[in-house]
């Protein structure tokens, strides 16, 4: 359940399972389930994929990533994963994850019809994801190194910088003349001053100096 990108592990499972596979999932005590996933390991569309043969467990790297109850065979998954097994790990994966995400994510047709400050500045456009209702007051955003993803109800503020790439999650606040740069995460209802790089904030969360 830990935001980690866009989404927590379990939500991208969630995604994934329903958006390719036409297939929903029910989260159970690990008494009761039949499969077993490592919590950890950052799910793609081939490993989910590969978790829905039904008579396979997964092994990744040495470790059993999947286990199915029953199974009749291990399968070793050769393509290459993220994981995190740590606070230190996710946040030194951050950028990618949220590069990870951006494949799972359904941006804006069109950001411009959702801008309504003809100051703010866009570098490499096609990568900027916009929600509904979001404020702009004479911002920069630089998606040039990967993508920015600002959800509905964010402010971003007079002055504030941002590289991507870097989620603001709704309802967010980014406060003037701050800069947040690639690899950081502004979770719900959260509220930024200053520089972050490589920073996961949780939702309702405060950083309120320069």
């Amino acid at each position: 359940d830990i935001l980690s990108g866009i989404y927590s592990n379990k939500e991208r499972w969630e995604k994934l399972l329903v958006t390719h596979f036409g297939e929903r999932v029910q989260f159970v005590s690990k008494e009761l389930a039949e499969v077993v996933i490592d919590p950890c390991v950052v799910p793609d569309y081939k490993l989910v994929k590969a978790t829905l043969q039904k008579d396979k467990s997964i092994n990744y790297k040495g470790k059993q990533i999947v286990v199915r109850e029953g199974a009749v065979q291990i399968e070793e998954f050769s393509s290459e994963l993220l994981s995190f097994y740590s606070k230190i790990e996710l946040i030194k994966i951050l950028p990618q994850l949220i590069n990870h995400d951006e494949v799972l994510f359904v941006p804006k047709a069109d950001i411009t019809t959702v801008i309504n400050d003809e100051a703010t500045k866009f570098y490499n456009p096609s990568a900027c994801y916009v929600g509904e209702h979001v404020i702009f007051r004479n911002a920069t955003l630089n998606a040039e190194n990967g993508p920015i993803i600002i959800g509905d109800g964010a402010e971003i503020m007079e002055h504030a910088v941002i590289h991507g790439p870097v989620v603001i999650h709704k309802n967010a606040k980014v406060g003037p003349h701050s800069f947040v740069r690639s690899g950081s995460v502004v979770g719900e209802n959260s509220f930024v001053l200053g520089e972050v790089k490589n920073v996961l904030i949780m939702a309702n969360s405060n950083k309120g100096h320069y």
